[in-house]
């Protein structure tokens, strides 16, 4: 993941198939749809012989079982009413993750309001701007499958209630 700017960017690294390590040429592709800090929210999460579970609910996220036995550190982000959850090697790690996006959050909130004087530099200006475009790009993708989904079923409920009607009384 790479915070910059107004949003959170989740990379997958596709390492060559021939190569098990990760190197150079390892390619860093962009998962999914950026988080826009300004309206995320984080939080550290507790494993507890349960499992994982967050600091201050008694509700269960995932079983023991479920974790990755070299990850002792877990957080999770909510935006946009979906919630991720990202297990690290420490839990120092998470907490740091945790601190970095929720000071990321302020500063953009600050930023939009006008409050921060500090310069905003060009190059963000443009991750932004790209970041945009890749969420609007996203939506539309999303709302062309649900409108296309609706459609579908609209026509099968239309065919279900013409196939019955023709089946109608005869005498």
């Amino acid at each position: 993941m790479i915070q910059i700017g107004k949003y959170l960017y989740r990379y997958q690294i596709d390492a060559n198939p021939g190569i098990r390590e990760v190197s150079e040429r390892s390619k860093m592709n962009l998962k999914g749809t950026p988080i826009l800090l300004s309206t995320s929210q984080t939080s550290s999460l507790i494993q507890t012989t349960y499992g994982l579970q967050p600091a201050n609910q008694e509700e269960v996220i995932a079983y023991a079982s479920d974790l990755p036995p070299f990850c002792s550190g877990f957080f999770s982000i909510t935006s946009d009413g979906e919630t991720r959850y990202y297990a690290v090697s420490t839990a120092e790690e998470a907490n740091t993750w945790v601190n970095s996006l929720r000071q990321g959050r302020q500063s953009n909130i600050e930023l939009s309001m006008g409050h921060d004087k500090r310069p905003y530099p060009e190059n963000w200006r443009y991750i932004d701007t790209m970041g945009d475009e890749r969420v609007q790009r996203n939506k539309r993708v999303k709302d062309l499958i649900r409108t296309t989904e609706r459609r579908e079923i609209e026509r099968m409920e239309y065919f279900d209630g013409g196939a019955s009607a023709s089946r109608g009384y005869f005498g």
